[in-house]
């Protein structure tokens, strides 16, 4: 191959790589991106239990959001009893819990927590709606209480007799190997100066 051929080649690929990237980074969410998630713990679900949500507010966008309302609606079989948030102001309105936020970062996050009770047997759901000044329209996501975290069956990897038996061996190696090196080091004859 000619170097003409070459560089016009190195030329080519250069530009295609070039404007792979280009293409690639302009491919970013804008504005405000609000992400809610929630969970909601309780020892059981029956009459006069409580089920504490834990509520994530943040924003993965890249510009603030502005004049920020979020509402969280629970199901007919819950109570509200509290709200704890250190950003805001809170209100609570029957099942509706309404938070005010001025303005949220982006990369910003704020933890809250809704205490309820459980009254009835009925819906134990909470759904979270959020609407801000920058945001066209509303976003929502729901709920359910959860009692524990579930079985998927496999063990998680620091539970593996394997793994542990294997630090062990590379720890003892590593220790011993040192101790080595330090034991043919001492054995040398020093070199004296003439």
């Amino acid at each position: 191959m000619s170097r003409a051929r070459m560089l016009a080649w190195c030329a080519i690929t250069s530009l295609i790589i070039m404007t792979s990237t280009l293409l690639v980074s302009t491919v970013v969410a804008a504005g405000f991106e609000p992400v809610v998630n929630m969970l909601g713990f309780a020892s059981s679900t029956r009459v006069g239990d409580t089920i504490d949500w834990q509520v994530t507010f943040s924003n993965t966008g890249d510009t603030a959001g502005q004049n920020i309302v979020m509402s969280n609606t629970v199901g007919d079989g819950l109570q509200v009893d509290s709200v704890s948030i250190s950003t805001g102001t809170t209100s609570i309105n029957g099942r509706t819990v309404t938070i005010s936020i001025p303005s949220l970062q982006p990369d910003e996050t704020i933890l809250f927590s809704i205490e309820t009770s459980v009254i009835s047997n009925g819906d134990l759901s909470n759904m979270s709606c959020v609407t801000a000044a920058n945001l066209s329209g509303e976003e929502c996501v729901r709920g359910l209480p959860v009692q524990a975290l579930p079985n998927t069956g496999e063990a998680p990897f620091w539970r593996q007799p394997l793994l542990w038996l294997g630090v062990l061996v590379i720890s003892t190696s590593s220790l011993l190997l040192g101790l080595g090196l330090l034991g043919l080091q001492s054995l040398q004859t020093p070199e004296e100066d003439y």
